[in-house]
C-alpha cells in the first residue's frame, strides 16, 4: 500500500488504470508531462490507454528553481497531470505540488524510485536543493513502458539496490520490511544476471524489484544515510542512479559497511552477498569513473554518520 488515499497500478497492462483514472475528467484540463526525447511511440500507448489525445509540456532536462516557476505558470490551467519518465520528469511533476493543488499521476519509465518519494529537487549555483511537498494521487507502473535502455536500467536497478541496504541498515526495522527488501533484491539481481535483461518478464521484475524497494525505503522511515547524502551533493543533474550504482559497487567490494544490513536480508535470500559483489565486479568492470562536482571534503552530516561519509568519500 502506498497510503490510504493514494491509488497504485503496477504490473503487465497496469496502464489500463488510466482510462479508469480519468473518468469524469475534462479532456481540456489534463497535461502530460514528458522529457524532451519522450517517444512518440510511449505517447500513442498512453492516449490510447486514456482514450483521449493529451496536451504535451516539456520539463526541462535541468530543474531550476527558474524554469519550475515557468512550469507551474504553465500547468496552472490544467487540473490533472500525467507525468511519464524518469526521475527528472517526476521531479519536475512534484514541483508542481508546492504551489497549487493538481491531480497528479505519476507514470515512471526507469528505476528512480521518485515516483515513490514526496521530494523534489531542483539546481541553483551548483547545488541540488532538495524539498518536500507531497505524493502523488496515482502512481502506474506497466513494465511495457519501462525505457530499453541497458545503461540506464542497470544503474537504475543498483540504485534501488542501495535503497534496499539503507532500509536494511534501519534500527528497529519490521522483519515485514526485512522480508519485503529481500524480495526486492532477488528480483532485482536476477533481472541483473540474465543475459535476456531487456526481455518483457525481466522487464517486469525489475519493475516490481524497484517498486517494493522504493516503497519499503520510504515507508520503514529511515533518514537519509552516508551513501544517498554523498549521491545527492554530489552527483550532476543527470548523473544520480549512475554515480550511485559506482559508489555502492566501490563499496560493496572494497569494504564491510553493508556487512550488517547483508546479514539480515540473507535471511531470506541466502545468496544476497556473493550477488552483490558479483554485480558490482561486473558493474565496475563497465562504468566510467566517477565525476563530482564538488570536493568530497566539503560533505557533512550527522555525527551519527560522519565516519561512514569519510569511508565512503575515500572511495571517489
Amino acid at each position: 500500500m502506498l497510503g490510504s488515499k493514494r491509488q497504485s497500478w503496477q504490473g503487465p497492462n497496469a496502464l489500463s488504470g488510466l482510462k479508469i483514472a480519468l473518468e469524469n475528467t475534462d479532456p481540456n484540463r489534463v497535461v502530460l508531462l514528458t522529457s524532451p526525447s519522450f517517444s512518440d511511440e510511449h505517447k500513442s500507448l498512453i492516449e490510447s490507454a486514456a482514450a483521449q489525445k493529451l496536451q504535451q509540456l516539456m520539463v526541462p532536462r535541468v530543474l531550476t528553481k527558474t524554469n519550475t516557476a515557468q512550469m507551474e505558470s504553465d500547468c496552472s490551467e490544467f487540473q490533472t497531470v500525467i507525468a511519464i519518465g524518469g526521475g527528472n520528469v517526476m521531479d519536475g511533476a512534484k514541483s508542481l505540488l508546492g504551489s497549487q493543488k493538481h491531480r497528479l499521476i505519476m507514470i515512471p519509465t526507469t528505476l528512480s524510485g521518485s515516483e515513490h518519494s514526496a521530494n523534489t529537487t531542483y539546481w541553483s549555483e551548483g547545488k541540488k536543493v532538495i524539498l518536500s511537498v507531497g505524493y502523488a494521487d496515482m502512481v502506474i507502473a506497466d513494465p511495457q513502458l519501462l525505457i530499453k535502455n541497458q545503461a540506464v536500467l542497470r544503474a537504475g536497478a543498483i540504485h534501488s539496490l542501495a535503497h534496499i541496504l539503507a532500509t536494511a541498515k534501519t534500527e528497529n526495522l519490521s522483519e515485514w520490511h526485512l522480508r519485503i527488501s529481500a524480495m526486492a533484491a532477488k528480483d532485482l539481481t536476477e533481472a541483473l544476471k540474465a543475459s535476456d535483461f531487456l526481455s518483457f518478464w525481466n522487464r517486469t521484475r525489475l519493475f516490481r524489484g524497484a517498486w517494493n524497494a522504493a516503497v519499503s525505503f520510504m515507508m520503514s522511515g529511515p533518514k537519509i544515510g552516508a551513501h544517498h547524502l554523498i549521491v545527492h551533493k554530489l552527483a550532476g543533474p543527470s548523473d544520480h542512479a549512475t554515480f550511485s550504482a559506482t559508489l555502492l559497487s566501490r563499496a560493496l567490494t572494497q569494504t564491510d559497511n553493508y556487512q550488517k544490513p547483508i546479514a539480515g536480508l540473507s535471511r531470506y535470500f541466502p545468496e544476497i552477498s556473493a550477488e552483490l559483489v558479483e554485480l558490482s565486479k561486473n558493474w565496475l568492470s563497465t562504468s566510467s569513473a566517477l565525476t563530482p562536482l564538488i570536493n568530497p571534503s566539503e560533505i557533512e552530516g550527522p555525527q551519527a554518520i560522519q565516519s561512514e561519509i569519510t569511508e565512503l568519500c575515500r572511495l571517489i
